[in-house]
């Protein structure tokens, strides 16, 4: 949407003739134009009120462009809409569940987003949640000092003076993420990672002494590998071992997805499964289903990530694989009343909104309705077309 498009959007909801996709249209580009700490939702009364129109006001009003839009930014404000210029139909609800609609689940208890959090299993077995715990120091263990940052970062730093030693290195720490969880660790050897929702990655106290450097993950993973030449970096999922030296790569190996997915933004890495073995180069995404390894181009690898940038973004994709991501994140569970859909989903939605938002925005560009009871969404595939 350009500006005076969003003005006259703006002024037609303040006069109260905004549809409510309109409004969904409208909170969903506030979310990522003017931002998310200093949001006003809509709750259908008008309490955004004069706040919202001198935010919006000031946003549309701008001269330049701010510098630091990006990819990401761009894709946000024509936001999910873009999908309906496809030829996607709005269908008719025909079936009613005991639970309440998407609508209304937004005017009362709807289900908040995910946010930091996790479980830090030592190596003797105890665990610490990072939830809970303040930032500062909260364990040594063979000569690594494990600390929280201000920013919420699990960090492991090599101890002054600590001598390299086997025995050090074969000590293991995991980093569990619940549903609707997140988190970002720093490994002793600078490595940083991003753990996505329902994921656990496992790995050693102190890489000293081990000719290269192994971590096990399941779930999903966003890497940026500190290079070490003399030490390869290896990543172990369900029979896939993805090796680099150093570089920048995404690792999707969830139970419940029928590929497993290493997608890579720099650098150059191999995927090794059973006998199959093969490079990607940047750009490049490697699927493995059955033991088989293929490769395909991609024409947007960062859209991969989008969920370590705090955003859902989907090219075509299923349905279901779009539910799944939903479940993780929001922590419910889902499931369909009668027959799956089979629609696809284009759009870019922000990860820090409520549920509703993402259930509104799939419900007016894919054909389906949804009803929510509690933690349990319920998918209707809507009949008539008009």
């Amino acid at each position: 949407m350009n500006k005076q498009e969003i003005a006259d959007l703006l002024d037609r909801y303040h006069k109260g003739e905004t549809t409510p996709e309109e409004d969904v249209q409208l909170d969903l580009w506030y979310h990522k134009e003017v931002g998310l700490s200093d949001w006003v939702p809509n709750t259908g009364t008008g309490e955004r009120g004069g706040l919202l129109k001198q935010r919006i006001d000031a946003q549309i009003n701008e001269v330049e462009v701010p510098k630091r839009r990006n990819w990401y930014q761009y894709a946000a404000a024509a936001i999910i809409f873009m999908a309906l210029s496809a030829g996607l139909y709005f269908f008719t609800a025909q079936r009613r569940s005991p639970g309440v609609t998407t609508e209304e689940l937004s005017r009362t208890n709807d289900i908040a987003p995910g946010s930091n959090k996790a479980i830090l299993t030592l190596a003797d077995g105890s665990k610490i949640s990072l939830t809970d715990v303040v930032e500062g120091k909260l364990a040594t263990q063979s000569g690594i000092v494990i600390t929280k940052t201000a920013e919420g970062q699990l960090v492991y730093t090599v101890n002054s003076g600590t001598q390299e030693t086997t025995n050090a290195a074969l000590s293991y720490n995991t980093i569990s993420t619940p549903q609707g969880g997140q988190h970002q660790i720093n490994l002793p050897d600078g490595t940083k990672v991003w753990l996505n929702s329902g994921s656990s990655l496992k790995f050693p106290v102190n890489f000293s002494g081990l000719h290269e450097r192994k971590v096990e993950l399941l779930g999903e993973a966003y890497f940026e590998v500190k290079k070490n030449k003399d030490k390869p970096f290896s990543v172990l999922s369900q029979g896939q071992t993805v090796k680099v030296f150093g570089t920048h790569f995404n690792v999707m190996a969830y139970p419940n997805e029928k590929d497993m997915e290493t997608t890579l933004l720099e650098g150059s890495v191999s995927v090794k499964a059973g006998l199959a073995e093969t490079f990607i180069v940047p750009g490049q995404q490697s699927q493995l289903n059955n033991g088989k390894i293929s490769v395909s181009k991609l024409a947007d690898p960062e859209a991969v990530v989008a969920w370590k940038n705090q955003l859902f973004q989907f090219d075509n994709t299923d349905i279901d694989k779009v539910l799944r991501q939903i479940e993780r994140w929001y922590d419910v569970e889902v499931k369909y009343a009668g027959p799956k859909p089979d629609v696809s989903f284009t759009g870019v939605v922000p990860r820090n909104v409520k549920v509703s938002k993402i259930l509104m925005a799939l419900e007016q560009t894919c054909g389906v309705k949804f009803e929510i009871e509690g933690r349990n969404i319920t998918v209707t595939n809507n009949i008539t077309k008009h």
